[in-house]
């Protein structure tokens, strides 16, 4: 990653530079990636030839799990105390947590069709702890 970066290239030509600042910044972005389980589930699949449409994610889990996913987002709307978030937090981290086991298990075992249901499902975990945050 040294070799990348844009101060070690000061006195190069402009285009060399433009070029090492690109690398740099598709480096960063990978390692970025990488560090969200649900941004690297999605390029595993990518990877796997099995990429997630955006429009499918719903349509693969079901209705059940859809309801599931409407009452706990209707849970976070109406939550308003601090311990009642922190709360509604620990338990989205649980199911977060288990739905990456049960994905890494899936990829081991090249399930790609169940690592895709696992990332869609992860998507929604995710959302709603992006809406809990954002009401703290």
């Amino acid at each position: 990653m040294n070799q990348y970066h844009p101060d070690r290239h000061t006195l190069k030509p402009k285009t060399e530079q433009d070029m090492v600042a690109e690398e740099a910044t598709k480096i960063t972005q990978s390692y970025e990636a990488l560090q969200d389980d649900h941004e690297r589930a999605l390029h595993l699949l990518e990877l796997g030839g099995m990429p997630m449409e955006d429009t499918i994610s719903g349509a693969i889990l079901g209705q059940e799990f859809l309801m599931e996913v409407m009452e706990l987002r209707e849970e976070v709307d109406c939550a308003t105390a601090g311990d009642e978030l922190d709360r509604l937090r620990a338990d989205n981290k649980e199911r977060m947590d288990d739905t990456c086991e049960k994905l890494g298990e899936a990829f081991a075992q090249n399930d790609l069709s169940e690592a895709k249901r696992l990332t869609a499902m992860l998507q929604y975990w995710k959302r709603i702890d992006e809406r809990i945050n954002e009401k703290r």
